[in-house]
């Protein structure tokens, strides 16, 4: 008997000494997984999880660890294969969130019914809460936004991350004292995240605290944000009314940014808003210096030199223009180079006008004419001109230089008529052209 009860001890105690062995082994090789999941040694962390599931497939852990594994290397399909299981065989808020995080990443269908699923078991998580914010975010549904940001509030007041939705959200609405605000809240927890800085920049800027929004954007120079904080201040002296400000800070963004086209059209505003022609000139010098393109911004500044008359200046930007884009046309370019007497340019540009008004007709007429008149083309000279007056019998200039043209056919009798035709309406033009052209 007692060797009976000895033979059972020994085999208690050799089964005892045996589980724990392969608990032990069980928790070393978990150990090893977990380390070389942190060192993000794939091949190694996948020999450990199959060496554990070998012992036992239904344990949350490897599955929960191997697919943390891919999520942090943003395989985010093949880590959804891995928390997909840890999640059935265990619903911690960690392995649901890990989970649904994964589901977010990939953009999955499913994730609003998983997230919903995950907030039944843990309704006050602050990082599942967070989650579906951030995917309200994500999809741009405002409603659900404000109200996942209210209730994160509720248990957690101090949220950066729901205080800034609300911020954006209310940014959004165009309530800009009400998005003051919460950017506000959100600078006392995290007054040197330079993202937030931005907004908070932005904010001010649209609500017209132009101090304030400068204040923020000043901060940000010289960082990732320079370039954006340097053309929202240009944005704020302009409206301020301060243009020695707002050209100091135009040549700085230009001398760091030489290609920002945005920057040439703010300095450009410059010489709109004050019609100081040095403005222009120091434009034109920049321009030469930067050696950029841009067809809508060479337009205006040719057009504004055409204005002037400063014709070859004009001349330049328009060339420009042609070289890129030879089915280009604009009135002022045509009107130009018939001034320098460049005739053909002139005629290749009024030759892709598209008439899509009276005034276009109007203008492709006399214009058309002038060119044909000045390269002594007088017939094709005179049907334009002639045309134009049976439409528009008030334009002078065109009376007058039908009135040149049929002198130059020699159609005296109908430089005659036209003559007697304006004596009424033009008495003054009448004298001049009657003792002009009839002996």
């Amino acid at each position: 008997m007692k060797k009976f009860l000895f033979l059972i001890l020994l085999l208690f105690i050799t089964g005892s000494i045996f589980s724990q062995e392969i608990i032990d082994f069980f928790s070393n090789s978990l150990d090893s997984l977990e380390f070389y999941v942190e060192k993000n040694d794939t091949l190694k962390s996948l020999k450990f999880f199959n060496i554990l599931k070998e012992f036992d497939s239904t344990r949350y852990e490897p599955y929960y660890l191997t697919g943390y594994l891919y999520y942090k290397n943003k395989d985010y399909n093949k880590a959804l294969e891995y928390l997909k299981v840890a999640s059935s065989y265990n619903e911690s808020e960690d392995v649901l969130y890990l989970f649904n995080r994964s589901l977010y990443e990939t953009d999955d269908k499913t994730f609003p019914d998983k997230i919903n699923y995950s907030l039944k078991i843990y309704p006050l998580s602050l990082k599942l809460n967070k989650l579906k914010l951030f995917y309200f975010e994500k999809k741009g549904q405002k409603d659900s936004i404000f109200n996942c940001a209210q209730k994160i509030l509720s248990f957690e007041d101090e949220d950066v991350d729901a205080l800034f939705s609300l911020a954006k959200y209310y940014y959004w609405l165009q309530n800009y004292y009400l998005a003051e605000n919460y950017i506000t809240k959100v600078l006392k927890f995290e007054k040197n995240n330079k993202y937030y800085n931005f907004w908070a920049g932005k904010i001010f800027h649209m609500s017209k605290k132009y101090d304030q929004s400068n204040f923020y954007f000043k901060i940000l120079l010289n960082t990732q944000y320079d370039y954006y904080a340097l053309n929202y201040i240009i944005d704020n002296y302009f409206w301020k009314n301060e243009m020695d400000s707002f050209e100091m800070f135009c040549k700085v963004s230009l001398n760091k940014y030489p290609d920002s086209l945005l920057t040439f059209k703010k300095f450009f505003n410059i010489y709109l808003k004050t019609k100081n022609v040095s403005t222009l000139f120091k434009m034109d010098t920049i321009l030469e210096k930067n050696k950029i393109f841009d067809e809508e911004l060479f337009e205006n500044v040719g057009r504004e030199f055409f204005k002037i008359d400063s014709l070859y200046l004009s001349k330049k930007y328009y060339d420009r223009i042609i070289e890129k884009n030879e089915k280009y046309f604009s009135k002022e370019s045509v009107q130009n180079y018939i001034l320098l007497n460049d005739l053909e340019k002139s005629e290749n540009i009024i030759s892709n006008m598209v008439l899509k008004n009276l005034s276009d007709s109007l203008f492709f007429l006399k214009f058309k004419g002038i060119i044909k008149y000045k390269k002594g083309e007088n017939d094709s000279a005179e049907l334009y001109f002639e045309k134009l007056y049976t439409i528009n019998d008030k334009d002078t200039t065109n009376i007058k230089n039908l009135a040149s043209i049929l002198k130059v056919n020699k159609k005296f009798l109908k430089l005659s008529d036209l003559i007697e035709s304006i004596k009424d309406s033009y008495p003054e033009l009448y004298e001049r052209l009657k003792s002009k052209y009839v002996q």
